[in-house]
């Protein structure tokens, strides 16, 4: 199950535990529905920040990487002598 999934299901669990919890007066049922739904829902954040800092750390090397001229290159790919090409030259 993936982080993302995992997140909404806790909060929608401790929004539904801390429903409960109103509806029989139970208040340590609320506040431990609310720290559910809280935690999965800063959890969530956190892993939101994440994957934006590491998009934008790899657009930011991009261009620089572009600027620099230091793109990565394709890796050459066969055998080497079919690689060579022909220089008009024979041995």
């Amino acid at each position: 199950m993936s982080q993302k999934m995992s997140n909404t299901i806790n909060v929608a669990l401790g929004g539904a535990k801390e429903s409960i919890g109103k509806a029989i007066g139970n208040e340590q049922m609320v506040a431990e529905g609310a720290a559910t739904r809280a935690q999965a829902q800063a959890t969530q954040a956190a892993t939101e920040t994440k994957l934006a800092a590491a998009k934008a750390i790899g657009s930011v090397k991009g261009v620089v990487d572009s600027f620099m001229g230091t793109e990565q290159q394709p890796a050459a790919s066969g055998k080497p002598e079919d690689l060579r090409g022909d220089s008009g030259q024979h041995a």
